[in-house]
């Protein structure tokens, strides 16, 4: 996502000036990519269940193709994210 590639993007450039982080400054993404912990300080970060989303989409999507009458109700669901909490923060 672009979100943690730019707060990672961010944490590099406030290093370079001389920020400490999480010291100064504290940072946070969204979306929880695989580089999130790979760069120090490892990135906090908000992940969403991406997989689950898909499939619950798809399930329905199939079932309103099934759906001849017309009749299902519209779809909404709540998926709560998560805070991964790193060492940016």
């Amino acid at each position: 996502s672009q979100a943690d590639i730019m707060a990672l993007g961010i944490m590099e450039g406030l290093k370079d000036l001389g920020y400490d982080i999480p010291g100064q400054i504290r940072v946070v993404g969204y979306d929880d990519i695989e580089f999130s912990s790979y760069f120090r300080p490892n990135l906090t970060t908000v992940h969403q269940p991406g997989e689950q989303m898909v499939a619950d989409a798809c399930s329905h999507l199939v079932a309103l193709i099934k759906d001849e009458d017309k009749q299902l109700p519209l779809f909404q669901e709540v998926i709560r994210p998560t805070l991964i909490i790193r060492e940016s923060c």
